[in-house]
């Protein structure tokens, strides 16, 4: 059985915007990962922040000994 020009064009349609709706899932699969991924690094980026806020934030006893280089650490984390 031979299929008219008509017949061929459609199929080929048909074959396209299957192709297209494939690539359409795909690339929403692919953006709510990097959603998801966006969202683990956010997380992270902000547990960094606050660990640092802590971290400058905290006030030392008069009692508590550092080491000379404890200021100068510090100083350096401020200036990042």
């Amino acid at each position: 059985m031979k299929l008219s020009k008509e017949q061929v064009e459609g199929i080929n349609l048909v074959d396209l915007a299957c192709s297209v709706y494939v690539s359409g899932l795909r690339l929403r699969e692919t953006v709510l990962e990097l959603y998801t991924d966006l969202e683990k690094v956010q997380a992270e980026l902000a547990d960094i922040h606050n660990s640092h806020k802590f971290i400058m934030d905290e006030k030392c006893s008069s009692q508590e000994k550092h080491c000379g280089c404890v200021p100068l650490l510090r100083a350096e984390l401020t200036a990042l």
